[in-house]
């Protein structure tokens, strides 16, 4: 995954929250923790969807980002698992925007189904997160 920056004059936004990211490709850690801090965020990562949930009960957050394939459990089961966990204990909806390489007529449907509130494509775009972070957090 790359960052696309198609923004010529970014004005500098910056958000005040923590952000989630599970992803297992250490290279594309690297890339979106760097864009989500450049917008004020505090960034935390997980490596599989197994290390995921377990991060997201042990801290709140504000907005999860969740890789599709990963292993141990995949971002749609990670997935699942939060929301129960958030059913179970009645708290308030985080949401989680899914990651994918996978940009197949059909995938966005069929991924937003299975709880995300958001989809984009690898590689990101930096305008299209800014867009993910204005819709859900306060800046």
């Amino acid at each position: 995954m790359y960052i696309k920056n198609i923004e010529k004059n970014k004005n500098i936004i910056n958000f005040r929250a923590n952000v989630l990211v599970a992803e297992d490709n250490t290279i594309n850690q690297k890339l979106i923790k760097h864009v989500l801090e450049s917008f004020g965020l505090n960034v935390y990562i997980s490596s599989d969807g197994k290390e995921a949930v377990e991060i997201f009960i042990k801290r709140k957050f504000d907005l999860v980002f969740m890789d599709i394939q990963m292993p141990i459990l995949d971002g749609i089961e990670a997935t699942h698992e939060i929301l129960k966990y958030e059913k179970i204990l009645k708290q308030k909806h985080t949401p989680i925007v899914a990651l994918t390489a996978n940009a197949l007529r059909g995938d966005k449907g069929k991924i937003l189904k299975e709880g995300f509130d958001e989809y984009i494509t690898k590689p990101l775009i930096r305008s299209k997160i800014l867009s993910i972070l204005q819709k859900y957090l306060r800046h």
